[in-house]
């Protein structure tokens, strides 16, 4: 007994000698990408050459849950999934990393987030959705990065859906304006995709904002390359891989670079995040009936989900907008979002390469099966467009048939005057140039509220509906 003792005795003289040292700061902070009812996935960027694991804690349970033990990958960007978990309710979440402990980190290495509610849950759900971040040379400035982020911060969202653009890899960011500088200005490789994810990471709010609540994330273009079309594309593979790396995502075993699926949110809601870039003809194609943004998988995907989903609300996530024309200069290049007009602003004349472009076809089979079904109490929610809008579409009857909110940029060019394209006769309640913006959804069995908010928060338009 006496020797146990000495040995128990000298192992913690050598433990208070000798402590772990600390761990290196965490440059890149903690996230929670794509969570649902019982599973989520946890990241932190640190550099490569250790093991790390994730604790966490539920509200409902006294005992932790450990991760195990894994390296680092030599991309700085581990992250571990975790499954079991219950539906509905809030956990909190730490970085481990073997043989030095976090100190004074001011929380860096810590997060919470909340499983989505239970396919019978009636609770209400808050959300976040924005887009277009660093665009332009607006990046993150020396002096407070990205302002927009810490009234999102405040609307303590449930989850955060990023529509695209959360990094701009085909542009840079320089000192000019009080820029903190960025990596290489045009991405070319994996690497040099991910450093361009990390420079976003590096800005202090963003952590704070993405470790407070779970990321649910679809890329636009600058992902991988202005208006890009197409997995042909020559950097969509590096782009891509650095995207799902940032932001891990489920997917079938049988498509792992699946990005589209959807999430319920109990039976208040279903959200369905589309993937408008890897399947998508290329943009300069004629619109007619064997051009597609979806692919055919995904189309039968998302027309089968609206038609069977038992949710009241019907929420599609679409990286680009319906009827407000983007693609720049679309005239050589064709149209980027679903419509293909061109506004007579745009003083284009005669015939021309972009002339005949956009998606508006196959968007057709979407509002038409919407009306035949009929689906009843669908939302879009778009981006791209950097402009704050609500648009009203109405049926054959002229009743509302679906509506389009339009929220971003969160940090980028501010938006440029167009009017809408006016095949699918859409009624516009409200649009705002001029301004960073970032919508919150507030959704329950009774109403959808949406609300459009500047950087400082203030709110630009506000809109409430009731369910049909």
């Amino acid at each position: 007994m006496v020797s146990v003792l000495i040995f128990m005795m000298t192992g913690l003289t050598d433990a208070l000698a000798n402590p772990p040292p600390a761990c290196e700061p965490l440059r890149w902070g903690v996230h929670s990408s794509d969570v649902t009812q019982s599973s989520v996935f946890l990241w932190a960027g640190l550099s490569p050459g250790t093991a790390a694991r994730f604790r966490v804690t539920g509200a409902k349970t006294t005992k932790p849950r450990l991760t195990e033990w894994e390296p680092v990958p030599g991309t700085g960007m581990f992250s571990q999934k975790v499954s079991g978990l219950q539906a509905g309710s809030e956990y909190a979440f730490s970085l481990e990393r073997e043989k030095c402990v976090a100190v004074g980190d001011g929380g860096e290495s810590s997060g919470r987030f909340r499983t989505l509610p239970a396919d019978a849950s009636l609770e209400p759900v808050r959300f976040i959705w924005g887009a277009d971040l660093g665009g332009q040379n607006l990046c993150r400035k020396k002096d407070g990065g990205y302002a927009i982020l810490e009234p999102m911060i405040r609307e303590n969202p449930a989850l955060f859906v990023s529509a695209g653009d959360i990094i701009y890899g085909d542009t840079g960011c320089n000192e000019e304006g009080g820029n903190v500088q960025g990596p290489v200005t045009v991405a070319q490789t994996e690497e040099e995709f991910r450093g361009k994810y990390l420079y976003q990471f590096e800005d202090a709010g963003l952590r704070r904002f993405l470790a407070a609540t779970a990321t649910l994330a679809t890329p636009d273009d600058h992902e991988v390359g202005d208006d890009f079309s197409g997995r042909n594309h020559p950097l969509a593979k590096a782009g891509l891989s650095a995207f799902r790396q940032a932001f891990p995502i489920e997917a079938p075993a049988s498509e792992r670079g699946r990005i589209y699926r959807s999430r319920r949110l109990g039976r208040v809601a279903e959200i369905f995040i589309l993937d408008t870039r890897q399947y998508r003809t290329p943009n300069l194609v004629k619109d007619g009936p064997e051009k597609t943004m979806l692919g055919a998988a995904q189309l039968r995907w998302l027309l089968d989900g609206l038609k069977t989903s038992r949710a009241t609300w019907k929420i599609v996530v679409s990286s680009v907008p319906i009827s407000f024309p983007t693609g720049y200069p679309a005239e050589r290049n064709g149209r980027d979002g679903w419509t293909g007009y061109f506004p007579p602003s745009e003083k284009t004349q005669g015939d021309f390469p972009g002339k005949g472009t956009g998606f508006m076809h196959e968007f057709h089979k979407i509002r038409d099966h919407i009306a035949r079904v009929p689906v009843r109490n669908v939302v879009f929610l778009t981006a791209d467009a950097h402009r704050a809008q609500a648009i009203e579409y109405p049926d054959a009857n002229g009743k509302i048939l679906f509506r389009e909110f339009i929220s971003g940029p969160l940090s980028a060019f501010p938006g440029w005057p167009a009017g809408l394209d006016p095949e699918l006769k859409p009624r516009s309640l409200f649009e705002r140039i001029g301004v960073f913006n970032y919508g919150v959804v507030d959704v329950s069995p009774k109403k959808l509220a949406v609300r459009l908010a500047d950087q400082g928060g203030k709110t630009l338009f506000e809109h409430a509906i009731v369910p049909l």
